[in-house]
């Protein structure tokens, strides 16, 4: 609720529909209306330059105009840079300050825009922070900002307008209030406040309240782990610094700070120099462990925290945990020999396998290198084949052909003979050319040529022939050479210069001298020969 910044007698009352109108009849306040264009909830508002600000923690900021007669927005506009749970806006003095996790920001008309207060913002950190909300009393017209470890209130510095802060030692845990909600009262008497909580109030006079320096110390220092069993024999002098072994690296530090009052609850923060650089979060527990710690020199650093007072010492303590006998010099310089010896044993090793693995490598090349020169070999003896095969069909093909004309000329001039003896009566007249011929027909020019052609074509036949039957008469190889040509009896005719008939005899007799039975083929045998 805000009162209007002209008229006394109407105020604006945020609800979790909007902001509504309310207005002083007979000393009774009643509803007038409900501002048109706002239906947000508005929790946290402020007037502030005639204008409305409302704080909304999961939208932002809204800055809201309206008519003279508070009956609509005019405009409305929001940032929604800054949002936060918990957060909290008031009007402080000339200034309007909103509050979240992340600082204390005042709004700079100039700019439009929310501008985070260095000063303020120094009260509470992060971690401290519980609520934004922030209460101006009713007495002095302070501004009372609650955090976690205690509650701050500012005043008017003396010089200037630097801002003055007072801490009262008094924790989010003692107040024990609900979170958002936190109130502060100023009563008549003497400087005396009430702070409302979930269980009842708190009063406190400020003007009593002394700050005063306290120290922090080290009660204990114990070994724990598997092997302590809670006896004093765990216990280390906290005046002496030990030289622990390598298994005694679990210790536990017991602090205290000897300030007692009813509100008092103080906080420890710590760091270990050689294992923990940064210092600790505030800590409420008072034991602080340490497991597994590496070989090293370590310095153990502690304080307490009352409220706002840090103590005024800070305690120390200063170990050494030995390394482990295997990681002493003595085994340090022992790994390194047998490192050197395992790395001469794996060179070797590898030197060994990469031998054989390039003598298998040479190995399997070289048997490559074989397998292709007799694929080469193979394929120049294809070659070489296919080249003879093709000399061979062109030698049969010219001892065909020859053939051939020896039997078209046989047969032309026995044709030539015939027609001359039955032509011409007087054969007298003619025998000269029947004798020339006859004696063409026997002579054995043909046969030389033929038998020149056939071992061009066939040189081994006649070898292997002459080998297995050498029996065989002139005639009789020349009729297996012509059997070899695969010629029937009728082909054969012209070029002996006989008959068919005779043919058929002479190949009757040839078969008695290869020695075939009668169901061997004669043709078939000469071919295969």
């Amino acid at each position: 609720v805000r009162q209007h910044w002209e008229n006394p007698s109407i105020i604006l009352q945020g609800n979790y529909d909007g902001l509504y109108v309310l207005t002083k009849t007979d000393n009774n306040w009643e509803q007038k209306n409900k501002i048109k264009g706002f239906i947000h909830s508005s929790k946290h508002l402020e007037i502030f330059d005639k204008d409305i600000f409302v704080s909304h923690e999961y939208k932002g900021v809204f800055k809201i105009k309206v008519d003279s007669v508070l009956t609509k927005a005019e405009s409305v506009a929001l940032d929604t840079i800054i949002r936060g749970s918990n957060s909290g806006l008031v009007k402080y003095r000339e200034d309007l300050l909103y509050a979240y996790k992340k600082g204390i920001l005042k709004y700079d008309p100039k700019r439009e825009s929310f501008v985070k207060d260095s000063l303020l913002s120094t009260v509470y950190t992060v971690e401290e922070y519980v609520s934004g909300k922030m209460e101006i009393d009713n007495r002095n017209n302070f501004l009372w900002i609650f955090t976690e470890p205690n509650i701050t209130y500012v005043t008017e510095g003396k010089l200037g307008n630097i801002p003055r802060f007072e801490t009262i030692s008094l924790s989010e845990d003692m107040r024990n209030g609900v979170v958002g909600y936190e109130s502060v009262t100023g009563l008549l008497d003497e400087n005396i406040y009430l702070f409302g909580s979930s269980s009842g109030f708190i009063t406190i006079n400020i003007d009593k309240l002394t700050k005063t320096d306290f120290t922090i110390g080290i009660e204990t220092i114990k070994r724990i782990g598997k092997s302590s069993n809670s006896s004093d024999s765990d216990l280390l002098d906290k005046y002496l610094e030990y030289e622990l072994e390598s298994d005694e690296n679990n210790l536990e530090f017991s602090l205290y700070a000897p300030e007692f009052g009813k509100f008092k609850s103080p906080e420890f923060q710590y760091q270990l120099t050689g294992y923990l650089e940064e210092w600790s979060n505030w800590s409420k527990d008072s034991r602080i462990r340490f497991e597994n710690l590496p070989p090293g020199e370590y310095s153990f650093n502690a304080r307490a925290r009352i409220g706002g007072n840090v103590s005024s010492n800070t305690a120390s303590y200063s170990f050494k945990i030995k390394r482990p006998w295997y990681v002493s010099n003595f085994m340090q310089f022992v790994f390194v020999v047998l490192a050197f010896i395992a790395t001469l044993l794996v060179h070797r090793f590898y030197k060994n396998y990469y031998a054989k693995q390039q003598a298998k490598l040479i190995e399997s090349n070289k048997r490559e290198m074989d397998l292709a020169k007799a694929e080469n070999e193979k394929e120049i003896i294809r070659l070489k084949n296919e080249q003879l095969k093709a000399d061979y069909n062109s030698k049969s093909k010219e001892l065909a052909a020859s053939t051939m004309s020896i039997i078209k000329k046989n047969e032309l001039l026995a044709r030539i003979k015939d027609q001359l003896m039955n032509t011409f009566e007087e054969r007298d007249k003619i025998l000269p050319i029947i004798n020339t011929i006859e004696k063409s027909l026997n002579q054995n020019d043909d046969w030389e040529l033929f038998k020149e052609a056939f071992n061009n074509a066939d040189q081994k036949f006649l070898k292997k022939l002459k080998k297995i039957h050498p029996n065989l008469s002139p005639n009789d190889i020349k009729l297996c050479a012509y059997l070899r040509l695969n010629l029937s009896s009728k082909e054969i005719a012209p070029v002996l210069n006989i008959s068919a008939r005779s043919v058929e005899i002479k190949r009757y007799r040839l078969r008695k001298k290869l020695g075939l039975v009668p169901d061997d083929n004669l043709a078939k045998y000469i071919l295969e020969l």
